[in-house]
């Protein structure tokens, strides 16, 4: 069991991290793509609706979804000097705080509804990076045609008028 929470605190530094070298709206994003996990998997375990757990469960997440709606975030006087980097680390602790606290009380209530949510928002992670890579291969794509498709215009007319030229 000490092994786990070792993993478990490595894991929440590693992911706390990578959380503080992002920007506001994408801290909060990766907040929703957990919260949406959560929900999508909850959704699909009907069988788990009776189990009282679940209701603090959905409390947090209600909370996490709160949360994700404030346009503000408090940030302790004390730590008002540095300004944006306080900021951001005031919403990845609370991120954390919120994303523990769920994750205790999946555990909690079933380890595989955990690792069922982990999947999911890997699965979500994977289908958001796609989208956000295929927007500006489309746009790239459909110049290109664009550009080919003048091309193979003028090469018709081209063509015709030659051959209107020479018949």
């Amino acid at each position: 069991m000490g092994n786990t929470v070792t993993k478990e605190q490595i894991d929440d530094l590693i992911e706390e991290s990578y959380l503080l070298s992002l920007a506001e709206q994408d801290i909060r994003s990766h907040l929703k793509l957990f919260v949406d996990a959560c929900d999508i998997v909850l959704n699909q375990r009907l069988g788990i609706h009776g189990d009282p757990r679940i209701y603090k469960l959905k409390i947090e997440l209600l909370r996490a979804r709160i949360f994700l709606e404030k346009k503000t975030v408090q940030v302790p006087v004390s730590s008002r000097k540095n300004g944006e980097t306080d900021r951001r680390r005031v919403i990845v602790t609370s991120v954390m705080q919120t994303k523990r606290l769920i994750r205790r009380l999946l555990k909690t209530i079933s380890p595989s509804l955990l690792d069922a949510v982990n999947e999911e928002e890997n699965r979500l992670k994977q289908l958001s990076t796609f989208a956000r890579i295929e927007g500006p291969i489309k746009k790239r794509t459909i110049a290109v045609l664009r550009v080919a498709g003048y091309i193979g215009l003028f090469m018709i007319a081209t063509a015709t008028y030659i051959i209107f030229l020479f018949h």
